[in-house]
């Protein structure tokens, strides 16, 4: 081998080092965790009107963006443009699990908060846990190996769907711990834009993945100041808000499967 090619797989060996790194300080950091049980104001939205017979009618409406943003990537996905901007036919595979959760999120969702309980929480949170666990894969297969990404997918879906499962049985027990539903949620916001830095694209636009995960960030900020934001408009609350803005996330990365060009 020459050098120059030890030279690569050296520094390629390293860069995945750092995310496998992440992973296990990511599973650290949660184990060393007590168990985290549910705030009980959880279910306690801003804006609890009941509009047209409907309860928490915003909260429950604006669902409808991640049946539309769904819908359309799926469709998109589906056609002939869709199908001929893969390099790797298996890659639209992961993109066809995350546009479906993003669907099921909307029902989800909507469903959780017409009567908002741990238990229609469980169907909210298990389309989201999936999402973020397609989205981990997606990163994967297309900025390290389209293979690994393949081939992590399903064990990637499995945990983000079983750590949904554990906090639900864990509330029931009196014991509640969404660590592990914390890591599924947040550890690809660290590993995703550590993957868009260390490793080249393979396709033209892929530095708007950033632009998905700063849209994200920002629909949590509003569902962190839900009230805050509800006082101040007495229209629209920080948690309605933030289901339009995780949606154009999803908006945003469909925009960058119509418009980029294998490299």
């Amino acid at each position: 081998m020459s050098g120059i090619h030890r030279n690569m797989f050296s520094s390629e060996y390293a860069r995945g080092g750092l995310i496998a790194a992440l992973a296990i300080a990511s599973l650290a950091a949660a184990l060393s965790l007590p168990p985290v049980p549910e705030n009980p104001a959880y279910h306690q939205f801003a804006d609890a009107r009941e509009i047209l017979g409907i309860p928490n009618m915003w909260n429950v409406l604006s669902n409808l963006a991640f049946v539309l943003v769904g819908a359309a990537g799926l469709t998109f996905l589906a056609s002939a443009k869709g199908a001929a901007g893969f390099v790797d036919t298996r890659e639209r595979l992961l993109y066809v699990v995350f546009y479906l959760s993003i669907l099921l999120i909307g029902l989800g969702s909507a469903w959780y908060h017409l009567a908002p309980s741990h238990v229609t929480l469980t169907w909210d949170r298990i389309p989201m846990a999936v999402a973020f666990m397609a989205f981990l894969s997606i990163t994967f297969a297309e900025r390290i190996s389209v293979r690994l990404g393949v081939w992590l997918c399903i064990p990637l879906l499995l945990a983000g769907v079983a750590s949904v499962i554990h906090w639900h049985f864990s509330e029931l027990a009196g014991r509640g711990d969404l660590r592990f539903y914390a890591l599924a949620q947040f550890f690809p916001m660290l590993a995703v834009p550590l993957m868009v830095l260390l490793f080249p694209a393979r396709y033209t636009r892929s530095g708007d993945m950033l632009g998905v995960l700063a849209c994200y960030v920002l629909a949590k900020v509003f569902e962190f100041l839900d009230t805050q934001i509800f006082d101040l408009t007495g229209i629209i609350s920080g948690h309605t808000l933030k289901h339009v803005t995780a949606a154009t996330a999803a908006w945003l990365l469909l925009g960058m499967l119509r418009r980029r060009h294998p490299l």
